[in-house]
């Protein structure tokens, strides 16, 4: 992790912890076409109870690096509930999230001047149809790479 990405980790776990949200440019390509490098994302504050399948968090990977990806399934390990998140452009699932490294919940993804709401309704279906075609099996992956680049036009 370079210093400036460390900097980013710690100020924004600050201000979450704070409950103040963030608004920062997206980088990375692990959550295409949903959130596109350069969309403007803002974060919430979020209790890791409040965690919804299809929820897209944001969260401190137990390497420090700070991850955007969408919670999958929740499962018990070692007596703790934790988060299972993917990238949407992912193959593999990520490694099970413990709620403590959960930091926030993503809002609003804005591209150009186009806006989404992640709590609106027809948001959150997007983000069932995706955790429900990925556990599905690979049948439905095929149509669901072919959904979602329309489904992100919001």
């Amino acid at each position: 992790m370079n210093h400036l990405t460390a900097e980013f980790a710690a100020l924004t776990e600050q201000m979450l912890q704070q409950g103040r949200g963030l608004r920062f440019l997206a980088r990375g390509r692990s959550m295409y076409p949903f959130i596109r490098e350069g969309d403007a994302i803002t974060v919430e504050p979020i209790e890791g109870g409040q965690l919804r399948l299809g929820d897209v968090i944001f969260y401190k990977s137990n390497e420090g690096r700070i991850v955007i990806h969408r919670v999958i399934k929740r499962v018990f390990h070692s007596d703790s509930l934790m988060a299972v998140t993917k990238g949407d452009a992912n193959l593999a699932l990520d490694r099970s999230v413990p709620l403590t490294q959960v930091l926030g919940r993503v809002k609003l993804i804005e591209r150009g001047t186009h806006t989404i709401v992640l709590d609106a309704r027809w948001a959150r279906y997007r983000g069932m149809l995706y955790v429900i075609c990925f556990l599905c099996g690979a049948r439905f992956k095929a149509i669901a790479r072919k959904l979602l680049p329309f489904l992100s036009r919001g």
